[in-house]
């Protein structure tokens, strides 16, 4: 295996299962990092159940349980000496890649994640955003739609050329979804999320101050990919800038995806819960692979 490209997925939609299995196997006591998340934020994530009761529905205790189950991979990935030449990131995910990289500690990724999910989780607390997937349409199929609907969405994510995420107010959402459905499209999905992440919505004025307080920012150790201009991030400056413009910025993953593979990258590792960046590469023209945690440990 060629050293590979390290890619941390946002929030988790769908499980394996074997996600606490796999971090067990390698001597990880995973109920005592559910406890530290706890401890150190707040947010109580101790009764989690990867069948029973895990949080797929709830925001913020998620995006905790997403996060520390991708670090705990990239931990279990350098422990059998597979490291990266790249790692980049979608969404979320850019906290766990930044844990990986050395460039923040494990307790102040967790407290960046509670601080962004609070700033924002106030600023749209009563406005009834959601975010919907579309598989299966392009781009203008759903601008389209969107203009003759006279629809306020924002497309926010580009997965690849017929895979997008969209957010907008909750009743152009539904509409978007049945008039998505009357086109054709693949595969719907709303998330359950209440923020428009990604977004023009988002006025992200004074979160600096706030969301760094007391958190060391290093350079990071690894070459870290933006998903957002496609170049690497060196410094800390770089990265304190990079968690800022990620809240209200575009995403074009297929993009991000492509320039990699253009800098010669062939071995994807998929670090994180579930198996959506694998799937969103199906999609992607190049010599390639993606693997699993499962393939690898």
């Amino acid at each position: 295996m060629d050293t590979p490209t390290f890619l941390f997925p946002a929030f988790v939609l769908k499980y394996k299962g074997n996600e606490v299995d796999i971090i067990k196997k390698y001597g990880v006591d995973f109920n005592e990092k559910l406890f530290e998340i706890k401890e150190n934020t707040g947010v109580d994530i101790t009764d989690f159940d990867i069948l029973h009761n895990s949080f797929l529905d709830d925001e913020q205790k998620n995006q905790m349980v997403s996060y520390l189950i991708s670090c705990m991979y990239s931990d279990i990935l350098k422990s059998q000496s597979i490291k990266p030449d790249y790692v980049s990131f979608l969404s979320m995910g850019i906290y766990s890649a930044l844990y990986c990289t050395s460039s923040i500690s494990f307790d102040d990724g967790a407290k960046i994640i509670k601080r962004v999910y609070e700033l924002l989780n106030k600023q749209f607390c009563d406005k009834n955003y959601r975010m919907l997937a579309i598989t299966g349409l392009s781009r203008n199929d759903i601008i389209n739609i969107l203009n003759k609907k006279s629809l306020n969405c924002e497309i926010v994510i580009k997965n690849n050329d017929h895979s997008f995420i969209i957010v907008g107010k909750e009743n152009d959402i539904n509409i978007l979804l049945n008039a998505a459905k009357e086109e054709g499209a693949i595969q719907l999905n709303i998330f359950p999320v209440s923020i428009p992440y990604h977004s023009k919505q988002i006025d992200s004025e004074g979160f600096e101050d706030i969301i760094f307080e007391g958190i060391e920012v290093k350079n990071p150790s690894y070459k870290l990919f933006s998903s957002i201009n496609q170049k690497q991030i060196d410094n800390s400056g770089k990265v304190k800038t990079e968690i800022l413009n990620n809240l209200f910025t575009n995403i074009d993953w297929h993009k991000t995806n492509i320039a990699l593979i253009k800098q010669g990258v062939h071995e994807f590792v998929e670090c994180g819960p579930g198996d959506s960046l694998k799937r969103i590469s199906r999609f992607f023209d190049g010599d390639f692979n993606v693997y699993g945690m499962s393939k690898l440990v």
